[in-house]
């Protein structure tokens, strides 16, 4: 939508790209690890364990660092 602040190029370009594939990676797997771990116990009781012991719906966290990072590396 607007121009990037940081200059192309550099070691600041580079050090926010290594960040956005981090999160990007980051997301992936707290994603996948939040489904398997939730498996057929979602309907049956309130899960307090695992990554849900430190968020709230580590889903949705997952999905933000996702979008964050592929706001980053779409305009790369």
């Amino acid at each position: 939508v607007s121009r990037s602040w940081i200059p192309p190029g550099g070691w600041p370009a580079l050090g926010v790209d290594v960040l956005a594939w981090i999160l990007l990676l980051a997301g992936i797997y707290l994603r996948l690890a939040s489904i398997v771990f939730v498996g057929g116990r979602k309907g049956k009781s309130l899960v307090t364990t695992g990554p849900y012991s430190s968020c709230r719906n580590p889903l949705y966290l997952a999905s933000l660092a996702i979008a964050m990072s592929s706001s980053r590396l779409i305009a790369a």
